[in-house]
């Protein structure tokens, strides 16, 4: 199986991939925005030529408001960070669903850090910094709809929060927690990060990982998209432009 990381390189030579993942936002579309119209055409295109999964730590309402419903029947869903499936046909394919236990614990460390570094998100509304998702609990330090141009400042490269996770780390047995989005960090049970989902649903489809390509914007160590190097051949994006070139290229 290849691994390699394409890193810019937009020349696949005679290879044709047959299965497309796509980080969303920052890759398909601005952090919690309604996807472009060249975009959207792009990724129609592309339906007609491969299979298109949309892997994202959002629930499938917001990818779906993101994406548009334009493209349901079109593509597969991996909301939650892949930990609820969904079919091309609108099936869930798994759900896997954080427990009451699970979500104290979760909620013990976003208090804590809470406590820590409330320097970092005054103004913000507390109701709408935590999002229970069901399979996954995600905390962001400005607000899920905080305005657009300050979460994209606040820390583009995920170094901010990967500091304060080594400050105050998450220690559990059964739970992990990644870096997400612009602004967030998404809580879900140990070891279903995206790479184990995106495997998980090649295998469950009767894919080849050889004929599947993931395409994300944090595919560098401590990124988000990290865990599904290895898993199949991946393509870091610097831009939606970047997304949008490597799809033109693909069809």
């Amino acid at each position: 199986m290849s691994t390699n990381y394409l890193e810019g390189d937009f020349s696949f030579g005679k290879k044709k991939y047959r299965h497309i993942f796509f980080d969303m936002d920052q890759t398909l579309t601005r952090s919690r925005s309604v996807v472009e119209p060249d975009m959207k055409r792009a990724l129609q295109d592309l339906s007609s030529f491969s299979d298109g999964i949309v892997v994202s730590g959002a629930n499938e309402e917001q990818i779906f408001k993101q994406i548009t419903d334009d493209l349901k029947g079109k593509i597969y869903i991996l909301s939650q960070n892949g930990n609820s499936a969904l079919g091309k046909d609108g099936k869930v394919l798994w759900r896997n669903v954080l427990s009451d236990a699970q979500k104290s614990e979760i909620y013990s460390h976003i208090d804590h850090i809470k406590r820590e570094f409330s320097n970092l998100y005054k103004g913000a509304v507390d109701a709408d910094q935590i999002q229970d998702r069901g399979c996954q609990i995600s905390f962001s330090f400005l607000g899920h709809n905080a305005k657009l141009e300050s979460k994209e400042a606040f820390d583009p490269k995920g170094e901010l929060r990967q500091t304060i996770l080594k400050k105050i780390p998450f220690v559990s047995t059964s739970l992990e927690v990644k870096i997400g989005g612009t602004t967030c960090l998404d809580y879900f049970e140990l070891g279903k990060n995206k790479g184990h989902n995106v495997l998980a649903l090649i295998k469950n489809l009767g894919w080849n990982a050889e004929d599947s390509l993931y395409v994300g914007d944090a595919l560098f160590p401590g990124g988000n998209d990290e865990s599904v190097v290895g898993v199949c051949d991946t393509f870091q994006v610097a831009s939606l432009a970047e997304t949008l070139v490597l799809i033109r290229k693909i069809i």
